[in-house]
Parts: C-alpha cells; sequence; structure tokens
C-alpha cells in the first residue's frame, strides 16, 4: 500500500472517530445496552415506592404541576420541585408502570454524559480525550446507584443543570473582555434549575471561583465577575424564597455536624472509582473500601508529585470538584444510621468528574494519543471491563427481593435491612427465609426491642404462640416502656386464654407507660369481663366511652359477655350486659336486636321491646309487621288500662 493511500486511510478513521455525530451514537449505544434491562425491572421499594405508589395522586394528573413546584420532596423538608415535575411527566407518559421511570433515568443519564463531552471540549481538552472521559463516566459501575434506582434521579438532574450553568460560564469566558447578559442569563437559569433539583447545587459557586483562579488566573474584582456573583445570589435568593413560601415536610436526615463519622466518605468514593469491585445498593462504611482508599490517596499524592508537570492547578480544581460536592453530606446522617445505610453512592455522580479531570489532565500532558493502537486497546478493555460490571451489578435493582438480598449480603450487620428483606419473603409466604432474616435482625442489633417484638409478632402470625410469648418478653425487657410490647403481650395471652397473666401486663403496662393507654384499658376491661368482675369493667367501660374512644368495640364486647350468660342462662345479668352494651353505644344494632329478642321473648317486657323496636326502625331495621302489630296493640291497651 502506498505512502499517500495509508495517510488517505488515517484521515478517513480520523475524522471518524473525531466526528460527533458517531460519537452521540456510540455513547447512546453503550448506554442503552449497559442500561437496556433496567427498563423492564420493577421497584425495589426504597423511597421509589412512596412516589409512585403511596404518593401517586400528587402525580397522577398534569394538573398538579404548578402545586407540586411548591410541595417538599416526597414527604420530606428537601424542596426539590423540578423532582417532583420529573415523575409526574413520567406519571403522564406510563401511570405506575416502573418502566417508563427507568427509561428516564438512563435517557438523563445519556444527556449527562452529551454535556459531559461536550463541557470537556470547553476545558480545551482533545476530542478524543473528551470521548474517553465522557465513555468512563457513562459506563463507569459507580453511577449505577443514579441510573438504576429510580430516585438516583436527584443527582443526574441536578448535574445536568450544573453542566449547563458551568459550560455557559465558559461561553462567557471565551470572550472575558465583553459582558455577554446572555450567557450570565443562562448561566443564572441553569444554576436557579439545579438548586430547585437538589440543594446541593449551592456549593456550584465555589467551584466556579476556584475555577476563575484556578484555571483562568483571573482576578475576581472585575466588571465580569461582579454581574457572576449578582446572578449566584439571585439565583439562590428566588431559590430561599421559594422554599420558603412551600409546604414542606419532616426532616428526612439528622442534620448537624457529623465530620468524624462521614469523613470516610472520601477514601470510600476514591476506591469505589479506581477498584469498583464493592459497588452497594445501599451504601455502608467499610474498612476494606477506606483502608484501599487511603492507600489510593497516598500512591496518587506521589504519583502526582513525581509526574505533575505545570498542571498543579488542574489538580488543585479538580480536588475541590471532588471535595465540595460531597462535602454537604457531612452535615446529614441516617436517622437510624446504626441500621439502614450511612450513604448512597448516587452522591458520587456529580463529584466523580473530579476523579475523571485529573486523569484526563495526564493524557493531554504527555500528548497520549487514544487513537494508537496499544492506546485504544487499553482503553478498549477498561471500558469493557467497566460496561460488565455495570450490566452485572445492575440486577441489584430487578426488583425489592433483589435489591436487599444485595444489601444483606453487604452489610449483614445492618439489623434493618434484615428486616425489610424479612418483610418481602412473608409477603411471599416464604414463611423459613421470613424467620431466618427476623431472627438475623434479633442478632444484628439485639438491644432494640423492635426486632425482637417482629419475631414475636410472626411467631404469633404462625400460630407459634410459645415462641410468640417468649420473644415478647424479650421485647418487653429490652424496653419495658413500650406500649406496643405490653398491647402484645395481652392480645396473645387473651387468645391463650391466660387471663391473670395477661391481667398483670396490662396492669404493669398501665402505669409504665406514659401515654397511648387507652388500648390497655380496652383489653382490662375485656380481662375483667372474662373473669365476671362486672363491675371493674364497667367503670373501665364507663372511662372509655366518656374519652369517644373504642366505643363500639366496648358496646361489642358487653353483647358477647351477655350472649355468653344466656348460654349459661343467666338471664339477669344477660340482662343488664345488653343495657349496658346499648348504654355505650346506642347504635349498636347487634346489642339492640339481641336486647329486643330477650323483651320480646326471653323475659317478655312489651313495652320495652316496643321502645327497642323503635330504635332499630331508627336505624333502618324492622321487625316482621306481625310482631309490631302486636307489640303496638298491647302498648295501645296498656294505655288504655
Amino acid at each position: 500500500m502506498s505512502k499517500s493511500v495509508k495517510s488517505t486511510k488515517k484521515e478517513v478513521q480520523k475524522r471518524f472517530i473525531f466526528s460527533d455525530k458517531h460519537f452521540i451514537l456510540l455513547l447512546a449505544g453503550i448506554i442503552t445496552i449497559i442500561y437496556s434491562r433496567t427498563f423492564f425491572f420493577d421497584l425495589v421499594y426504597c423511597d421509589d415506592h412512596e412516589i409512585i405508589i403511596n404518593l401517586f395522586s400528587r402525580i397522577e394528573h398534569f394538573g398538579n404541576f404548578f402545586s407540586e413546584l411548591f410541595k417538599g420532596y416526597m414527604t420530606t423538608d428537601y424542596y426539590r420541585p423540578l423532582i417532583n415535575i420529573s415523575f409526574l411527566i413520567d406519571a403522564q407518559l406510563g401511570g405506575q408502570n416502573p418502566s417508563i421511570y427507568h427509561i428516564s433515568n438512563v435517557f438523563f443519564h445519556f444527556i449527562f454524559c452529551l454535556l459531559l463531552y461536550y463541557f470537556l471540549n470547553k476545558l480545551k481538552f482533545d476530542k478524543t480525550i473528551s470521548a474517553l472521559g465522557a465513555l468512563l463516566f457513562a459506563v463507569h459501575p459507580l453511577m449505577l446507584n443514579s441510573v438504576a434506582w429510580i430516585v438516583g434521579r436527584n443527582d443526574m438532574l441536578c448535574g445536568i443543570f450544573m453542566l449547563l450553568s458551568f459550560i455557559f460560564l465558559l461561553k462567557q469566558y471565551d470572550n472575558p473582555e465583553k459582558v455577554n447578559f446572555r450567557n450570565i442569563f443562562f448561566h443564572s437559569v441553569f444554576f436557579l434549575m439545579a438548586l430547585l433539583s437538589k440543594e446541593t447545587a449551592i456549593v456550584l459557586p465555589l467551584l466556579l471561583v476556584s475555577y476563575i483562579l484556578l484555571i483562568k488566573n483571573e482576578k475576581l474584582l472585575n466588571k465580569q465577575n461582579y454581574f457572576l456573583a449578582a446572578s449566584w445570589l439571585l439565583s439562590i435568593s428566588v431559590f430561599g424564597f421559594l422554599r420558603s413560601i412551600s409546604l414542606l415536610g419532616k426532616p428526612a436526615y439528622n442534620n448537624g455536624f457529623y465530620l468524624l463519622e462521614n469523613i470516610r466518605i472520601f477514601p470510600e468514593f476514591i476506591a469505589k472509582f479506581f477498584m469498583p469491585l464493592k459497588i452497594e445498593v445501599l451504601a455502608t462504611y467499610s474498612n476494606l473500601n477506606t483502608y484501599t482508599g487511603i492507600g489510593l490517596i497516598i500512591i496518587l499524592a506521589i504519583l502526582f508529585f513525581k509526574y505533575r508537570k505545570e498542571s498543579t492547578s488542574n489538580f488543585v480544581f479538580s480536588l475541590i470538584w471532588f471535595v465540595i460536592f460531597l462535602a454537604p453530606g457531612l452535615f446529614v446522617q441516617n436517622t437510624d444510621v446504626h441500621d439502614w445505610n450511612e450513604y448512597l453512592e448516587c452522591r458520587a455522580y456529580f463529584a466523580s468528574i473530579g476523579l475523571i479531570l485529573p486523569i484526563l489532565s495526564i493524557l493531554d500532558s504527555y500528548k497520549v494519543k487514544i487513537t494508537e493502537r496499544n492506546n485504544l486497546l487499553w482503553s478498549g478493555l477498561i471500558l469493557l471491563l467497566f460496561s460488565g460490571l455495570t450490566f452485572a451489578y445492575s440486577s441489584n435493582y430487578k426488583n425489592s427481593e433483589a435489591f436487599y438480598e444485595k444489601a444483606v449480603s453487604d452489610n449483614p450487620s445492618k439489623a434493618r435491612f434484615h428486616l425489610v428483606l424479612s418483610q418481602i419473603y412473608y409477603k411471599q409466604s416464604r414463611w423459613d427465609m421470613t424467620e431466618k432474616e427476623l431472627i438475623a435482625a434479633t442478632i444484628a442489633n439485639p438491644k432494640y426491642s423492635y426486632y425482637t417484638y417482629a419475631l414475636a409478632s410472626f411467631y404469633y402470625d404462625r400460630q407459634r404462640l410459645d415462641e410468640s410469648l417468649r420473644y415478647g418478653k424479650k421485647a418487653l425487657a429490652l424496653d419495658s416502656s413500650s406500649v406496643t410490647v405490653y398491647n402484645f403481650l395481652v392480645y396473645t395471652l387473651l387468645g391463650m386464654n391466660q387471663y391473670n397473666e395477661a391481667k398483670l401486663y396490662c396492669l404493669k403496662g398501665l402505669e409504665k407507660v406514659k401515654d397511648e393507654k387507652l388500648k390497655l384499658s380496652f383489653f382490662l376491661m375485656k380481662i375483667y369481663l372474662k373473669t365476671d368482675s362486672l363491675t371493674e369493667a364497667e367503670k373501665i367501660a364507663l372511662s372509655l366511652k366518656s374519652s369517644g374512644n373504642y366505643i363500639n368495640h366496648v358496646s361489642d364486647a358487653f353483647n358477647g359477655k351477655a350472649m355468653s350468660f344466656i348460654k349459661e342462662e343467666k338471664s339477669e345479668l344477660a340482662l343488664d350486659m345488653l343495657n349496658f352494651a346499648v348504654s355505650v353505644d346506642s347504635s349498636n344494632v347487634k346489642a339492640l336486636n339481641n336486647l329486643f329478642v330477650f323483651y320480646f321473648q326471653k323475659i317478655p317486657d312489651y313495652k320495652k321491646a316496643y321502645h327497642v323496636a323503635l330504635l332499630l326502625a331508627r336505624k333502618g331495621i324492622y321487625i316482621k309487621k306481625k310482631d309490631m302489630d302486636f307489640l303496638t296493640e298491647k302498648n295501645k291497651t296498656k294505655k288504655s288500662e
């Protein structure tokens, strides 16, 4: 082959590799292949069900569009209206079908990666290096949590708008001598949209300042930057105002300074970025990842000082990027962090660009040609490896069972992981697996009574009453003020006809528990009825009636006791119980009907039977016409006499 022909072939190959159109198709194809099976995934029942099932009425109708602009994210105090709107749009397209939500997430990921490619080009990276950076981000397993988990879109949408905002700042700096108000306007608008997607975007101006100082080497005090600062202040002010007039829920996390607890997030993410072998669905701190990350930090620092050229500012900027977008997480902690996840991998979505940039800077500094055979081979192998890992790990988001089985596998010391998995198995009627996970929960956290109580409840449901009672007592020993456990024990003992012991727990519970004593009082009333302590039972019943609670149940209980007395042929006591049942709840049709039968047949008192018949008629219950005619005639006769 002649030299000119070879040259022509290289030129054609070069044009193909650098074609934006071909890159977009390649990017779309790779992302679709890796994430295509998520299109058919179900919900994992970790926050996604809150939006798509429990709160679906909020997003079901497009007419809720404007109201969702002024509501909190799910039931939290986070103000993320654009996330709400994204779910609302999905709901119009697919209702409660999870597929549309998954497809939207993959689409958002594609848009972000496309913008990242354009952004890297704007940073003056070689196009092949920019393409490599965007592809690396697209296939990296650490991004899986954001893409495959429906609610992970918070970070993707926020990232899309932050990148757009940054891009318009770069456009402004294409001609720094002239203030382009169009660029500043869109820069500000996209910054506001990022804030309306996730509040962590508030640190974006700090990154932009570091870019101006470190990369552009510009002075901060100039006309252009005054307008930029004013636009940031305006966007933040608008966000603050909108949040202040919106209807928000309860805090989702404990807020405070949790630096010592959360500082591990930095080495953890570094380890997962460079060695993504332990990717989790609900991330918890692991010594392996932490120490690996620390080791990698040391190695990277040595390599930086040994091989750096004139790119110190680039590395500092990248470090700031990585740290600054993880920093907000230092100030929050899960309310049940000891039994649940300690951080979320989706938080690394935008921060990870800070780890990609130094890699690209090194390649750029050493003029590495990605298109050369060896470099292309190594790049392809890395992308293929990461693609394979991401594709394999995505199965963990297939449904709730796969999701929580992975959570338990990753960290079996988290009791709530076991509890939720047990609930999934319970719905599937997999009793052995339910019991196994509940026992694991009690082992993981033996000091928290709720897990022991959950096991006791399971045994009661399976009618293993002795085990139910034993674990119920264990739960009470762990928390002697738990009204839930007292109620459970008393209910279980009543079912076992152990009235004396049930009475003891009732009295103890009424003494120990500060609030919510009504159910225990009702149980005690039932125990008194069962043991024929009628006076005590009536006292409690009147107390419950005056409080307006359990009125129907109290009346039914006395009606039931009356039926027992009738079977025992204790007519006077039965009549007392029926009259008392009606006095507690005059709308109790069963008690009224039994009282009518009693007065009409058992101990004939036609005047009272007539009165009860009238009460029944008011409830729409009519006795036989001949019986009513008989009672009417009897009452006329008595009046005439």
